[in-house]
């Protein structure tokens, strides 16, 4: 048996409970799957079973997607420091990894670590390098991150004006709020549909 076909079967069980997603009705909400540790548990069993291989590396995106969406820290610095070890994990996989959709499931996830670690420098460089190929990230159709964009609700079509209005968010934060205008403007411009 290939071993590499071995791995990717293994992950995707591991994967169908953590990205179930949460059911919302009048008198019962159930939690998505993401917030569950114990999903949490077998990804990090995965990763130290399978160290330095690809799929360790999808692991490892996926465990920072599921941890990143159910924060619960309210420490806002050792949110920060969190997040900005996240984002430094995920800059090692983009240069370990030899598969271009890995990669650019780290480096969306990248981006938004280092927005909520505040580190503004490094968001806007892994955002600018984005957005030069975001053609790429439009016509990606690398299985899991195809299943990334839809589990962030963001299909491949949508990403770049998402992006472009992250960047709006961030000039507001520092109190750049003519660069805030003039990027808004410029999202508005090349997608004039955007609310």
């Amino acid at each position: 048996a290939n071993p590499n076909v071995i791995r990717q079967k293994e992950l995707a069980s591991i994967l169908k409970p953590l990205l179930k997603p949460g059911i919302e009705t009048e008198d019962y909400q159930e939690v998505p799957g993401w917030s569950n540790p114990t999903n949490w548990q077998a990804l990090k069993d995965f990763i130290a079973k399978y160290p330095d291989r690809e799929e360790t590396y999808q692991a490892e995106i996926w465990l920072d997607f599921a941890q990143a969406n159910t924060e619960t820290s309210r420490n806002w610095p050792e949110r920060k420091i969190i997040r900005t070890g996240r984002a430094q994990k995920l800059e090692t996989i983009i240069s370990q990894t030899i598969r271009p959709g890995t990669a650019k499931m780290a480096k969306l996830l990248r981006v938004f670590d280092l927005f909520e670690a505040e580190d503004y420098v490094e968001f806007e460089k892994q955002l600018g390098e984005i957005l030069t190929h975001i053609k790429e990230y439009e016509t990606e159709n690398d299985k899991q991150f195809l299943k990334l964009t839809k589990t962030l609700d963001v299909p491949p079509s949508k990403i770049e004006p998402e992006l472009r209005n992250m960047f709006v968010i961030e000039e507001c934060y520092q109190n750049h709020f003519d660069k805030a205008l003039v990027r808004a403007e410029d999202l508005k411009q090349r997608f004039p549909t955007w609310d």
